[in-house]
């Protein structure tokens, strides 16, 4: 999401929601998927705004 960091911001917070006990990010019961594209997004969003903030949240 080039040029709306507050936006991409929002939408990777959502992954969070989906994020079992376990660690895995599941959106739906047997997709397994779920929890690349979340490390995936999460490490681009810090690459290209260089958020430290975010990335303290999203490493707890």
């Amino acid at each position: 999401m080039t040029s709306y960091p507050e936006i991409a911001r929002q939408t990777l917070e959502f992954f969070a929601k989906s994020q079992k006990p376990d660690g895995n990010f599941l959106s739906k019961p047997q997709q397994y998927d779920g929890w690349s594209k979340a490390v995936w997004g999460y490490s681009q969003h810090y690459r290209i705004t260089h958020d430290k903030a975010f990335a303290e949240w999203a490493l707890l």
